[in-house]
């Protein structure tokens, strides 16, 4: 007598299969949200810091002291790009918690 096997691939429905791949996707967003969570504090204070050294360097050498600078605009957007990225990193953090959230 060979044994039955627990899981008959013929038998299940769309609704399990439905109900499975929904536990992955959540399991998924859910580990996805705990990394992200524990990064969150290094790259805001790793994205801030640079973004102030950015500023700092762009209006200290290019406005105040007239320095030969000539791309110091492009040192300004990296200073704002760097702020943009932060608050991005913290929309797709929301998006997570909200996949979360959902029933």
């Amino acid at each position: 007598m060979t044994p039955q096997p627990w899981f008959d691939a013929g038998r299940v429905s769309a609704h399990v299969a439905a109900g499975i791949l929904l536990l992955a996707l959540r399991a998924a967003a859910l580990a996805l949200f705990v990394v992200m969570s524990l990064a969150e504090p290094f790259h805001a204070v790793a994205l801030g810091g640079l973004s102030l050294a950015c500023f700092f360097v762009a209006v200290f050498f290019g406005f105040i002291l007239q320095a030969p600078f000539h791309h110091r605009w492009f040192v300004l957007g990296a200073s704002v790009a760097l702020l943009v990225l932060y608050l991005l990193y913290r929309c797709v953090m929301l998006g997570v918690q909200k996949l979360l959230y959902e029933t």
